[in-house]
């Protein structure tokens, strides 16, 4: 038991709260101080009966039993009274370490984010050794989140610092109404799976890691999916190394693979408060949408998908040809034996059968000069080789309990909303495996909403790319990607994060509780708002220099005289006009080289960034060989198609690339009509097929 007074002296009505000051510092650190100048207790006070003793010395406060408890009286003298109970707070965990955070900034105007951006940037600069991931919390669940907005991902605090003041700060921040977001979930087919590609997520996010496990627990054992799904670490920019990587591509494997993935990350997103309006899948990917709607339990819709995947991989094998057509235009290419699988934008479509028929058809279209890829798949899906297991599939799916959806999605059959008694027939399902997947149908009706956003929910980015090229699209469609792309820099943390921190400043609500689940993060000590003070001065004194900003307000005549003079004549003024600087040559090619990509693409020029690589960006290398055939054209210059594949190949690398090697004297022409550049080319070969992903399976 012990007092404050004899420490600092008489405090009278002061005494209570420096007790408590003094309780509260000794539960923090487990000491106890003295109580100065003690020599005897008042006889009458019976300490040897009691469990209280007066602590004469600085002890060490030891507790076996339990957390650290005080009590505190608020009276001046001494008492039996406790008026607060103080206890030790439980140990807070260091939260797990992560490769990247998400930090947000908000303001009312753009002038005050600016403001806020500019005084973080400076907090960091000034404290090097702040956690990076309290930083990150603190800016999402302990500030207020206003119309202006910015999103930034970075790995650690010097990176935070130069995101805040380069490139990032410099584009111009979002501006949301506050109006709920619609977020449409995009499940990709087979073909976009890779080894460890579910490695980096299920190391650093709980509810991901739980709803793996959980989907792995259901399917056999046999599968060892766990294993495949994990693998070893990645290499930035470089394919898994896995020694069993090649299985991951077996029908049998990669469909359950897929569904697990893309389901254990739409449940992610919904535990960070982003829940679907409605969803679409490509192929296998309608399978996920239906198990989130409810059709399916999880476990049906895994045994379904594990069933059909096994069942495929017992046929034949055959192949699949991207080609660079529209559907119409497919009729010359007829022939036994070729099934249309797959329509992904309107001017690419995927053809499936037989390897022979294939191998024939892309010797045909090479030399007719019209852009095609060969897929990587193993079997000729949504072909007439996939007769055989419709039946027994058919029959697998009668025994499952079918429900009508209760989140509305598109069926990839008829690339319109699927209705009930659709999602509810054995038959439609049987179907599903056999007529051709009408993605780019189903796309064009979700863009036919203005707000809509589209995000691709599984590993790669085909489905984003799909979307973005789609012509019914427009710059308030919003188009997102979860993961990144197996040779990408990027992490899919970063990727993840980074759709987020997009949705956010685009107006979606983010459950910021659900996204830092399990880190036992802190609040920390922030920049506050900068409020934005203007000066109003009434009459016609002369404006303070000195004041933060705002004008002058008169009300003397003398604004009425300043209002009535005459501007000079010209004759009586000289004018100096001096001409507009020049555009830097290099600013002109780097615009010529967007155009180039834009118009080969249907992506706007404006919307590719300089600063990403041609990979990131989302071109394959069907593409930036078509590319670097067109640069050559457009500069005269030999541009090889391994100069657009590397980790520091950007637009505005090219640029640089195109001013040191074209002679001084060649100077920039104008940019085309916006009219022109936004037209599509008129020969197929002009426009990328994709890289991988989505076949049709």
């Amino acid at each position: 038991i012990g007092s404050v007074k004899p420490n600092v002296g008489h405090l009278d009505i002061a005494s209570g709260v420096t007790g408590l000051i003094k309780a509260a510092l000794a539960v923090r650190t487990g000491w106890i101080p003295p109580s100065l100048h003690f020599e005897s207790a008042n006889p009458a006070i019976d300490f040897a009966d009691s469990p209280f003793f007066v602590n004469t010395r600085l002890s060490e406060w030891k507790s076996p039993s339990g957390p650290r408890r005080a009590g505190v009286s608020a009276f001046g003298v001494g008492g039996t009274n406790a008026h607060v109970i103080l206890e030790e707070p439980p140990a807070v965990e260091v939260p797990a370490s992560r490769s990247c955070e998400l930090l947000v900034i908000s303001a009312k105007t753009a002038t005050a984010l600016e403001a806020a951006t500019a005084n973080l940037a400076r907090h960091l600069a000034d404290r090097p050794e702040t956690d990076l991931a309290n930083f990150a919390a603190t800016l999402q669940a302990g500030r207020r989140h206003f119309s202006y907005r910015r999103a930034v991902v970075c790995t650690d605090v010097a990176h935070a610092v130069s995101s805040l003041t380069g490139p990032a700060r410099r584009e111009a921040p979002e501006v949301v109404d506050r109006r709920r977001v619609p977020v449409t979930f995009l499940f990709p087919g087979q073909g976009s799976q890779h080894a460890g590609m579910a490695r980096e997520l299920y190391e650093s996010e709980q509810r991901f890691r739980d709803e793996v496990r959980r989907c792995c627990d259901l399917l056999p054992a046999d599968l060892n999916l766990l294993a495949r799904l994990v693998g070893s670490p990645k290499e930035p920019g470089k394919r898994e190394k896995d020694p069993d990587s090649s299985s991951i591509h077996r029908t049998g494997i990669a469909q359950p693979a897929l569904f697990v993935v893309e389901y254990a990350l739409a449940r992610l997103w919904e535990s960070w408060g982003i829940r679907p309006a409605a969803m679409l899948g490509h192929s296998l990917g309608e399978f996920v949408a239906a198990t989130l709607a409810g059709v399916f339990s999880l476990e049906d819709g895994l045994r379904l998908v594990a069933a059909r995947g096994r069942l495929i991989e017992g046929l034949p094998e055959g192949s699949m040809l991207a080609v660079r057509l529209e559907e119409e235009q497919l009729a010359a290419l007829a022939r036994p034996g070729l099934s249309l699988a797959a329509v992904n934008t309107p001017s690419l479509c995927v053809l499936s059968g037989a390897s022979d028929v294939i191998e024939g058809l892309r010797k045909e279209l090479a030399e007719r000069g019209i852009a095609h890829r060969r897929l990587n798949t193993s079997h000729a899906f949504h072909s007439q080789m996939m007769d055989p297991v419709l039946r027994p599939f058919e029959e697998l799916v009668k025994k499952v309990r079918l429900q009508p959806p209760s989140i509305p999605f598109l069926s990839s059959v008829t690339g319109t909303w699927i209705r009930d008694e659709e999602a509810t027939d054995p038959a439609y399902w049987s179907a599903h495996l056999r007529k051709p997947v009408r993605f780019a149908r189903a796309v064009g009706e979700l863009l036919g909403e203005k707000d809509r956003v589209l995000l691709e929910v599984g590993p790669g980015q085909t489905l984003t790319l799909h979307a973005r090229r789609h012509p019914a699209r427009t710059p308030e469609h919003l188009v997102l990607s979860s993961l990144s792309h197996p040779e990408d820099r990027e992490s899919d943390r970063a990727c993840l994060l980074r759709s987020a921190g997009q949705l956010w400043a685009a107006g979606a609500t983010i459950d910021w509780r659900g996204l830092q689940a399990g880190r036992g993060l802190l609040r920390i000590p922030l920049p506050t708002y900068p409020f934005e003070r203007s000066r109003h001065w009434i009459g016609t004194q002369r404006e303070d220099a000195s004041s933060d900003s705002g004008r002058e307000i008169e009300s003397s005549p003398a604004r009425a005289d300043r209002a009535a003079t005459p501007p000079p004549k010209a004759e009586d003024t000289m004018i100096e006009t001096l001409p507009a600087p020049a555009a830097s040559r290099h600013s002109g090619l780097l615009l010529r080289v967007q155009r180039v990509f834009g118009e080969l693409s249907g992506i706007a020029p404006g919307e590719i960034s300089p600063s990403a690589t041609f990979l990131e960006t989302g071109f394959d290398s069907l593409f930036l060989t078509q590319a670097s055939q067109h640069l050559q054209k457009e500069f005269g210059l030999r541009i090889a198609f391994r100069q657009l594949l590397g980790d520091e190949s950007t637009p505005d690398a090219l640029a640089s690339f195109l001013d040191a090697q074209l002679p001084p004297e060649i100077s920039t022409p104008a940019p085309r009509p916006a009219a022109a550049a936004a037209a599509r080319p008129s020969t197929p070969a002009a426009v990328p097929a994709p890289a991988s992903g989505s076949s049709g399976a």
